[in-house]
């Protein structure tokens, strides 16, 4: 068993940020989430297949995989290779693999039996070395001659989907939900929604891009989630509002974050508004482009609701 794969043991001295360490957090979602491991094949199959080969196996026509990494062999039973190389970029690679002497070190190595594909972690795409997807086999291996790329947006986006659509069990939704985590930390420029053109009008990448958003502007510590308002800034004390919320506005095939706050929401932000700023500046806001107002007149006590008649656009 590779040390390296096991889930309570650190990778060597490296830090999070380390293209290994990235391999590592994949390839332990390949071992411990079946259906992560089936949608990753599939986009391996597609890749291939747009490259010119004939494509991968779906995992169920397959034996069980091993996985492995950081290592100079591939398994013995192997009659054909696959080269897969992981980047940020959809990139062309028009020279074909080919068996290779060199002396190697495979970032990422799954065998099906007579199947094996090796996995090269590139997550900028100008460091790519097209002569590192040629392999060392064994005697009597062949090596497919198409490499597949596979771009990490693509497997971020469909171990997300995976993740919001509830098709996990608990254990191996902690498991993709913390590699999503990891991606969002320290490898930022791989997600799909890393900036919120490229979110589309997917209502999913936009929420995982709003958080992100706020995450980056306040800090983990001071992003909220509510159920009924979604993610927000949890404001400090002593300000003309409680909370600053971030939302995903999606109209035809346009979309759009919108930034919405409350000041003046209790007698107390009231006092802290009109005590620093003029009301004149306030309803001022309203002529600038970009900005909508609405009253949000309400009579509360508490948690409890007296009276709400409902927003009335102020503009």
């Amino acid at each position: 068993m590779n040390r390296h794969l096991n889930v309570f043991e650190p990778y060597e001295r490296k830090g999070a940020h380390f293209e290994d360490a990235l391999t590592r957090a994949f390839l332990l979602v390949l071992r411990g989430v079946p259906v992560a491991h089936a949608a990753w094949l599939h986009l391996v199959d597609a890749a291939h297949r747009r490259n010119g080969g004939d494509g991968i196996p779906l995992l169920h026509e397959l034996v069980a995989p091993s996985v492995d990494m950081q290592t100079a062999t591939v398994p013995e039973a192997t009659e054909r290779v696959v080269s897969v190389v992981q980047t940020d970029e959809e990139v062309e690679v028009p020279e074909d693999a080919s068996s290779s002497d060199r002396r190697q070190v495979l970032d990422g190595v799954v065998g099906y039996g007579d199947l094996t594909i090796v996995i090269e972690n590139k997550p900028w795409h100008g460091h790519i070395w097209t002569e590192q997807l040629s392999v060392n086999l064994p005697e009597e291996a062949n090596h497919d001659p198409k490499v597949a790329c596979v771009t990490w947006k693509d497997i971020v986006a469909s171990w997300g989907r995976l993740l919001d659509s509830g098709h996990l069990s608990l254990a191996e939704g902690l498991l993709v939900g913390d590699f999503l985590d990891y991606v969002e930390q320290h490898f930022p420029g791989l997600r799909p929604y890393s900036r919120v053109a490229l979110c589309g009008t997917d209502h999913r990448r936009l929420l995982r891009r709003r958080k992100a958003a706020l995450v980056r502007l306040a800090g983990p510590d001071a992003v909220r989630y509510h159920r009924a308002w979604g993610w927000f800034i949890d404001l400090e004390d002593g300000q003309c509002a409680r909370k600053l919320g971030f939302f995903p506005v999606v109209e035809a095939k346009q979309a759009c974050l919108v930034l919405e706050v409350d000041p003046g929401d209790t007698m107390g932000q009231a006092r802290i508004l009109y005590d620093r700023v003029p009301l004149g500046d306030v309803v001022e806001l309203l002529d600038k482009p970009n900005w909508v107002g609405w009253s949000n007149f309400h009579l509360m006590f508490m948690t409890s609701g007296f009276l709400r008649p409902g927003h009335g656009v102020l503009s």
